[in-house]
């Protein structure tokens, strides 16, 4: 197998466990492949910054089997949860996704 059929052939997305103790819930939270990831930062340009941390929790938290666990219909609920456990979770998803505070400034001012 040569290089390009190695790397189009491997999984590269990587999964964080998340242990939030006031849901007492582990979550699993996914990288975003690269065109997951344009289209999250597209479909959330201009979106009101409070709503940035539930987004991004709905766009890489996924169950088992790898299927997302919650929805864009969850974001106003989503938003209304326990802001450290909130945090815990777009902490991770910022680290896994390379998304910084500077990039998540971008997408809500667009």
């Amino acid at each position: 197998m040569n290089q390009r059929d190695r790397i189009l052939a491997l999984d590269d997305r990587r999964t964080e466990m998340v242990y939030v103790k006031e849901w007492n819930e582990t979550i699993i939270v996914r990288s975003m492949s690269a065109q997951e990831r344009t289209d999250f930062e597209t479909a959330n340009e201009g979106a009101p910054r409070s709503t940035i941390p539930a987004r991004l929790v709905v766009a890489t938290a996924v169950g088992e089997d790898g299927s997302p666990l919650f929805t864009e219909a969850d974001v106003p609920a989503l938003s209304g949860k326990n802001a450290a456990a909130m945090l815990r979770l777009f902490e991770a998803a910022s680290k896994l996704n390379a998304l910084s505070g500077e990039d998540v400034e971008e997408i809500s001012k667009n």
